[in-house]
């Protein structure tokens, strides 16, 4: 179902996902009835319920909500609590039986979450499954590992995927998504980055690494704009990736290399993907500006977009087979796959080429109308 969200929903749950959200000045710009069922329905949309509670919480402002709001943000916080625990426990076991298995794991997105301690409560972060990185040379041994634990592929990807495949095991709460590589673009963010400047997280359970604070973020950013549904390209910000951005941001603050991701992005033509997206979490959660350079026209043209459309998702679907278009022959893309291949027109009409000659009619179709 697409909803449409208003203004004061939106303004209401950036406020309260605020530093500031049980300060003077917070309370200043509250006025009148808040419309609490329209926060309620967009903080659900974007997986943002036990998060919204535990701000709420934090600034004493659980009182503001209606009774039966209340107990039901309280609900999906404690569940979603006892279900991060358990997906604590989950990695454990399986960091346990890598370890043995001579497979040193790497923890990516919210499986970095469960320990790294970003969120003041542990049970703010709603996490779906466990994304996990091994070295492609020991691939063959974690598959082992996973088989000997009771996991079973659940789904495998085609060769020369950045993942192998999603594995579950009966009894545990979220599948294991196994990586080589942190995104389909290698080029952008390549696995020998991540490994070569990773730390170590220190589990009693075994060896077991997660990404510099530079590349959680720069992983945060490519993830949930460029790769997989290209979403830049559409004009959507899902808000629970750019919260968990702006978290990551403010935790990490001087540790966060913004010269070398402001230099690396722009050099592959993403710079206005990643002003807009900061310029987003600048005005929905008062993240300061940290990029060296001001933010363009285009940056801010797309940042007023995206928060048009966070509203209003319907109008992301009316451009889905041109945003789907420019994301597939997007600059950046086809300078990382033929980079030695003249102009980038000859690039995009050898790309054409190349998908049209392993496509039909239905597929081509299917792919400008692609939403997942």
């Amino acid at each position: 179902m697409i909803r449409i969200h208003s203004r004061e929903a939106l303004q209401t749950v950036a406020e309260a996902l605020r530093p500031d959200a049980g300060g003077a000045e917070a309370s200043a710009r509250r006025s009148g009835a808040v419309d609490w069922l329209g926060v309620s329905a967009l903080a659900n949309d974007h997986y943002l319920g036990p998060a919204l509670h535990a701000a709420l919480a934090q600034a004493g402002r659980l009182g503001e909500l209606p009774d039966d709001l209340r107990a039901y943000l309280a609900l999906l916080h404690d569940c979603n609590g006892a279900r991060n625990r358990r997906l604590r426990g989950q990695a454990e076991t399986l960091v346990r039986a890598f370890d043995e298995a001579g497979v040193t794991p790497l923890l990516l997105k919210g499986g970095v979450a469960l320990f790294a301690g970003d969120y003041p409560d542990a049970a703010a972060r709603m996490i779906r499954d466990l994304d996990v990185m091994v070295p492609a040379r020991r691939l063959n041994d974690a598959l082992a590992a996973l088989q000997a634990l009771g996991y079973r592929a659940v789904s495998r990807y085609p060769q020369g995927h950045h993942a192998y495949g999603d594995f579950a095991q009966p009894g545990q709460p979220a599948a294991v998504d196994l990586h080589i590589e942190p995104i389909d673009a290698a080029y952008l963010l390549p696995a020998s980055a991540l490994w070569r400047d990773a730390g170590a997280l220190g589990l009693p359970e075994g060896a077991c690494l997660v990404p510099s604070p530079t590349h959680r973020l720069l992983h945060n950013l490519l993830h949930a704009q460029i790769h997989h549904r290209g979403n830049y390209y559409r004009g959507v910000i899902e808000l629970r990736q750019l919260y968990d951005f702006t978290v990551l941001a403010r935790r990490h603050g001087p540790a966060i290399d913004w010269d070398f991701i402001d230099r690396h992005l722009t050099e592959h033509q993403l710079d206005t993907p990643l002003q807009s997206y900061v310029l987003a979490a600048g005005r929905l959660f008062d993240l300061p500006w940290p990029l060296p350079s001001a933010p363009g026209r285009a940056a801010r043209r797309e940042a007023g977009r995206c928060l048009l459309q966070l509203r209003l998702p319907l109008l992301a679907m009316l451009g889905l087979p041109l945003a789907n278009l420019w994301g597939a022959f997007a600059r950046y893309r086809m300078e990382g796959l033929y980079a030695e291949r003249g102009t980038l027109l000859d690039r995009r009409l050898h790309h054409a080429a190349q998908f049209l000659g392993k496509s039909t009619l239905r597929g081509v179709v299917d792919r400008l109308f692609k939403v997942q």
